[in-house]
């Protein structure tokens, strides 16, 4: 078990390691994004169902969590 002081870097790392993780699947998302919107093979078989729902979803479960620590720290 490892401890460490609550402002140290490595705190701050460990308490913000889901929101880092949510900036780079939002990121990811938006590159799969803009590939489905340029690529002309990619728009030939995509479908909204099996394609664009899927990232979507995955984009909104990353804002909403981003949306909930920003609630909690601007709103205590």
């Amino acid at each position: 078990v490892d401890s460490f002081h609550v402002g140290s870097p490595k705190a701050l790392v460990a308490f913000n390691a889901l929101n880092l993780s949510a900036v780079m699947v939002l990121v990811g998302c938006a590159l799969a994004a803009w590939r489905r919107l340029t690529d002309r093979g990619e728009r030939a078989v995509q479908t909204f169902r099996e394609d664009w729902v899927p990232l979507l979803l995955l984009a909104s479960v990353a804002a909403t969590g981003l949306m909930l620590t920003a609630s909690s720290r601007l709103l205590h």
